[in-house]
């Protein structure tokens, strides 16, 4: 199924447990996913088992509880919109 062509998911937690899991479900059901979470080389493991390519698939490692390393606000939030864009994920 594709309920969710043509959404963008944003997945807190990505690299493990809950998070991963709802990572590979928002694919499987057509979303491009964006897997945020603290640790590079568990985002990696987790966009390594997506049955999507990376055209559909982006990792962020942030601290959400830290929210001037999360980047809101700055060049780094703009730099994210950037790379949806250049993935076809937004419109202009």
């Amino acid at each position: 199924m594709n309920r969710l062509a043509g959404k963008v998911a944003i997945i807190t937690g990505a690299g493990s447990g809950v998070g991963r899991a709802c990572m590979q479900l928002f694919a499987e059901e057509g979303a491009c996913v964006v897997g945020v979470g603290r640790t590079r080389s568990s985002l990696e493991d987790s966009i390594a088992s997506l049955s999507v390519g990376p055209e559909r698939s982006l990792i962020i490692t942030a601290d959400l509880a830290k929210v001037r390393e999360a980047g809101f606000g700055d060049k780094r939030c703009r730099r994210w919109l950037q790379l949806a864009r250049s993935k076809s994920w937004l419109d202009e």
